[in-house]
C-alpha cells in the first residue's frame, strides 16, 4: 500500500504489472496514474478530499491499459484537457468518490467524462454505467463535449436512470 503523505505533482505515475493500493490520504496527486501489463491497481482515500488532478495537460487522468484492473474506491479524478478516464483492453471499476459510474458524478471541462477505445479485432472493453452523472463541457476551443467515447469492438450498457449531459454542442454518446 502506497499511502500519500504530502501534495505530489509529477508528470505520471506507473503500475507495471503490480498489485498496488494507493491511498491518496486526503492529498492532491498531480500526475497521471497509469496502470500497464496486468496491474492491479486499487485506489482510494482514507481522507477527505483525496484527487488526482491532471490540469493543463492532454491526458487521460487515469488510464487502465493492457489487461490491467483499476478500482476508485473513494476519491476524485480530475483531468482538464482529455478524459477523466481512459480504458485499453483493460478494467475500470467505480465504486465511489467523485468519479463513480455506479452512483456520483464524473465531470470534465474538455473532451468526454468518459473514454473507451477498444482495439478492432481484439475483443475490446466492456463499460456499464449502472447510475449517476455523466457531465461533459467545452472550455478550450477545438473540442466536442461527449458524455460517453465509445469505439471497436467494445459492448456498452448504461442503465436507466443515468443522467448524460454534453454542453456546448457536443453529443451525449
Amino acid at each position: 500500500e502506497c499511502v500519500l503523505k504530502n501534495d505530489i505533482t509529477a508528470s505520471s505515475i506507473t503500475v507495471d504489472g503490480k498489485n498496488v493500493i494507493l491511498d491518496l490520504n486526503g492529498k492532491t496527486l498531480t500526475a497521471a496514474v497509469i496502470a500497464t501489463n496486468k496491474a492491479n491497481l486499487t485506489i482510494k482515500d482514507s481522507g477527505s478530499n483525496g484527487l488526482i488532478e491532471i490540469g493543463g495537460k492532454k491526458r487521460k487522468g487515469v488510464l487502465a491499459r493492457l489487461g490491467s484492473k483499476v478500482t476508485l474506491e473513494s476519491g476524485s479524478i480530475n483531468s482538464a484537457k482529455d478524459c477523466g478516464v481512459g480504458v485499453n483492453e483493460s478494467t475500470f471499476i467505480m465504486n465511489g468518490g467523485k468519479i463513480t459510474i455506479n452512483s456520483g458524478t464524473i465531470e470534465t471541462k474538455d473532451n468526454a467524462a468518459i473514454g473507451d477505445n477498444g482495439n478492432a479485432g481484439w475483443g475490446g472493453n466492456v463499460v456499464n454505467v449502472n447510475g449517476g452523472k455523466l457531465i461533459s463541457n467545452i472550455v478550450s476551443k477545438g473540442y466536442i463535449s461527449c458524455g460517453i467515447y465509445n469505439s471497436n469492438d467494445t459492448t456498452l450498457t448504461v442503465k436507466s436512470g443515468v443522467k448524460i449531459t454534453a454542453n456546448g454542442g457536443g453529443a451525449g454518446i
